[in-house]
């Protein structure tokens, strides 16, 4: 009876998993006094172009975020902040939402993008994700 039990729970705790985790969205934010704060600040990493360059934060969510039935795990999102190298630059401020487990694999560049490769879970699966980040833009590959 235990074992059938044990099943069931794993069974269901399987599904909510799956169901839990939607793929990251970008979103840009509008916030002008957000967009230079971020931009101020130290990242966690920062990646120049001879044009730009882009400060990458992770944000951890409140816990239970991720919406795990019976614990209380967390997502994070990036915040990407995006500056002109200029005396006065033009900045922009970036939001990809909803990992879970997330890491930065790597990050490559060239003069015009950045390239983000990301590993997080996803429907209980490991999967990947490549985030390309320009001047003033941030897309999902």
């Amino acid at each position: 009876m235990r074992f059938h039990t044990l099943t069931i729970v794993l069974l269901c705790l399987s599904f909510r998993i799956q169901a839990q985790n939607e793929p990251p969205q970008v979103v840009e934010i509008q916030d002008k006094k957000l967009i230079e704060l971020m931009n101020g600040l130290s990242g966690d990493r920062h990646i120049y172009s001879s044009d730009f360059s882009a400060k990458i934060f992770e944000k951890k969510n409140p816990a239970g975020s991720a919406d795990l039935e019976g614990t209380h795990g967390i997502t994070s999102n990036y915040l990407i902040a995006i500056s002109e190298s200029d005396e006065y630059p033009t900045q922009s401020l970036f939001e990809i939402k909803e990992f879970f487990a997330p890491e930065i694999i790597f990050v490559v560049g060239s003069d015009n993008a950045f390239i983000i490769r990301i590993k997080h879970l996803l429907k209980g699966e490991w999967t990947f994700i490549q985030l390309k980040v320009e001047k003033h833009s941030v897309k999902i590959l």
